[in-house]
């Protein structure tokens, strides 16, 4: 398997790969209940029901329950202590960490119990839940390691971790986590349309991966090595 991946372009954070949000200038939203517990409650409802509802949907307003709220609580619980962490450390927070902690920490109550959002964060608040599944998935089998990632050349062999979905801009991407001998993390994305995904995944069932190639580093919430766009090799050990 060859080239398996096409036009990889590596973003800052894993939140910014997940989805960009496009900026609008348009009427606030109001609302009757707080974004993220709408935004949980259609996230629940799209996995029960395979549908897709929007924030706004009337079936969402009417469904919403205590596991919704409990849900937004935690989402909100998760990314206010990481971006306090990241303030913390004196990072430089990204355009989308900026505008996740306005959504978080802003009071955005009106007199009459309602609620009056900008438009602009409609999109990110319906895709928090997804953030929220993505990242708490990776922290399992993430540390913090005390470790420097250094590009290298070269050929390793992989052990597969896991598959984890995310969307840039509508497209489907396959996130696939592995690690090396000595528990260095690395990552492969994959689009949905790519012709060898299923073969990797069959290869991945039975095998270990060798990939060859050029490696860089990723430096997120973790780190990860990623194998430079068409220009790695993968095979089987």
């Amino acid at each position: 398997m060859k080239n398996v991946v096409k036009n990889l372009t590596v973003k800052s954070t894993l939140a910014d790969w997940i989805m960009e949000i496009p900026e609008k200038a348009e009427e606030p939203q109001i609302v009757t209940l707080p974004l993220l517990v709408l935004a949980s409650c259609a996230y629940r409802l799209n996995d029960e029901q395979s549908q897709k509802y929007s924030l706004l949907d009337h079936h969402v307003v009417t469904n919403v329950n205590e596991s919704d709220y409990l849900l937004a609580d935690k989402i909100k619980d998760y990314y206010s202590k990481k971006l306090a962490w990241l303030k913390l450390k004196g990072n430089k927070l990204t355009k989308f960490r900026e505008e996740l902690g306005n959504l978080l920490y802003d009071d955005f109550s009106k007199k009459t119990g309602e609620y009056s959002y900008p438009s602009k964060f409609m999109g990110m608040a319906y895709r928090l839940p997804y953030f929220y599944n993505y990242d708490t998935s990776v922290d399992e089998f993430c540390t913090k390691e005390n470790v420097s990632y250094l590009p290298f050349n070269g050929s390793k062999s992989l052990v597969f971790i896991k598959v984890l979905q995310r969307y840039v801009r509508h497209q489907l991407w396959y996130d696939y986590y592995f690690h090396d001998e000595n528990n260095f993390k690395y990552f492969i994305p994959i689009s949905k349309d790519n012709t060898c995904r299923s073969l990797l995944d069959n290869v991945l069932k039975k095998h270990s991966l060798v990939v060859s190639g050029t490696f860089n580093v990723t430096r997120n919430d973790y780190n990860f090595y990623v194998p430079n766009s068409n220009k790695y090799i993968l095979d089987i050990e």
